[in-house]
């Protein structure tokens, strides 16, 4: 148990250190988008919509973590299913009336 979360850790370290080689920004930009999200939106709705909620910037950076969290990790996976998985998609066979103009 202890070598495979060591193996994963291992893994996921290296493929961190991958995706930002040759950036500027690299690791820092991983903290920087979520806290400059969260204060412009607590800015921005911090006297109208969080006037009334205990606690409201924590919320806030909560919500903007996890919904960063969610977002990176569907586009990534969208991206693996377009350019790794691309025959699954030529496979189904679905009326064109489905498709949206």
């Amino acid at each position: 148990m202890i070598k495979t979360f060591n193996l994963s850790f291992q893994l996921a370290k290296a493929n961190f250190k991958l995706r930002n080689e040759g950036s500027y920004l690299g690791v820092f930009w991983y903290l920087l988008n979520p806290l400059l999200t969260f204060i412009l939106l607590f800015f921005i709705f911090s006297n109208s919509t969080g006037a009334g909620i205990e606690n409201y910037a924590l919320y806030l950076l909560l919500g903007v973590i996890i919904f960063n969290f969610f977002q990176q990790t569907t586009t990534e996976a969208t991206q693996i299913i377009l350019k790794q998985y691309h025959y699954l998609i030529k496979s189904i066979i679905f009326d064109k009336e489905f498709i949206i103009y």
